[in-house]
């Protein structure tokens, strides 16, 4: 093998080892934006979907929502205002975290 040769195989390696990292650093950062485009409009956007206990539908540095409390949020608004964001609740969710 000669020197080129070298560089060639050398250069190889470098390009598919760049693209494994930029596969791999994709896949880890599946957000709710890449797998739902459109979904979320503020704090959960870049949010990235994990497994989570029964009942809980957020977790992050220091705060959990859980479906109960989205549940109770919504039984608070006018029954017109239910009867909108029942549907919605990831909505509500994206609200509850933000504020």
């Amino acid at each position: 093998m000669d020197a080129f040769q070298g560089y060639r195989v050398a250069a190889a390696v470098l390009v598919l080892s760049a693209m494994g990292v930029a596969q791999a650093e994709q896949a880890e950062k599946k957000t709710v934006e890449a797998l739902y485009p459109n979904l979320a409009s503020g704090s959960l956007t870049y949010a990235q979907p994990k497994a989570l206990p029964d009942g809980v539908l957020l977790k992050a540095e220091g705060v959990e929502i859980k479906l109960a409390e989205i549940d109770n949020a919504i039984t608070q608004q006018s029954p017109q205002v239910q009867a909108m964001i029942e549907k919605e609740k990831f909505y509500v969710l994206e609200q509850e975290a933000a504020g």
